[in-house]
């Protein structure tokens, strides 16, 4: 994030101040954060003012906040891309022998799944995550698709089966980086996939999206089995497809 020099100027800039910033967003609860938090709080909101979107004003660092970050501190945005554009048309490496989602266009989506944003559900997780960006809070539940619940339910029962809590621990399996998010992607103008609620990622710190085979934790042997529960209810991990964005898996075709 911005140094204590590059926060002063941004500030001087904006004809602002830290207090004044976060009493006119008053995000939920800020006045009990520690000074740490609300520091970020307000690197947040500088980005946001400055025409990058942070994500939700929590004060916490997480990939959205990282990459906001990292488009205002870039000379060349199309190097933050995420390579989609063009991969268009290439043939996975791997992935679902037959999927019954629709391709990622915006069209198929909204006609499949309903506008960004609506005809959402919660899934109940048969074991706690931690959420990447604030390890010390955990989740029991996740925002999904209502037509993606049933799906991500029984992969998270196999997974639950399949990995013990101390290789859930140990592989970045138990730590959320994301469900429902409606946004762009990052570094393009087609909407992400999560603004349709059905993608998750997982473990983002140690699985970052240009990192490829064999430095990203999930594309390890042992994680096999992992993707292959994914796969077999039609669920693509860009991983195995595209060799990066290791963190995430859709419920979309390419």
């Amino acid at each position: 994030m911005f140094t204590a020099p590059q926060l002063k100027r941004q500030l001087d800039e904006l004809r602002t101040t830290p207090d004044t910033l976060l009493e006119n967003a008053s995000p939920e609860g800020y006045r009990d954060w520690s000074a740490e938090r609300k520091n970020i709080a307000v690197q947040q909101l500088v980005l946001l003012r400055l025409g990058f979107d942070p994500g939700r004003i929590d004060g916490f660092v997480g990939p959205q906040t990282t990459f906001a970050y990292e488009l205002s501190r870039t000379k060349d945005p199309d190097s933050l891309a995420t390579f989609k554009d063009k991969d268009i048309g290439k043939k996975p490496l791997a992935g679902p022998k037959h999927s019954p989602w629709p391709k990622q266009a915006a069209s198929s989506m909204d006609k499949f799944f309903g506008q960004k944003g609506t005809n959402q559900g919660t899934l109940k997780l048969p074991f706690p995550m931690r959420i990447a960006w604030a390890k010390d809070q955990s989740i029991t539940k996740m925002t999904l698709n209502r037509k993606v619940i049933e799906s991500a339910g029984r992969v998270f029962e196999k997974i639950a089966s399949r990995y013990d809590v101390h290789a859930r621990e140990r592989l970045g399996m138990n730590l959320f980086g994301g469900s429902l998010n409606v946004r762009r992607m990052r570094g393009g103008s087609a909407w992400s996939i999560h603004s349709w609620g059905c993608a998750i990622d997982f473990d983002p710190e140690r699985n970052q999206l240009k990192w490829k085979k064999p430095r990203a934790t999930l594309s390890g042997a042992e994680c096999g089995d992992f993707w292959e529960f994914w796969e077999e209810e039609g669920w693509l991990s860009l991983g195995r497809a595209r060799n990066y964005d290791w963190m995430h898996v859709q419920a979309a075709r390419l």
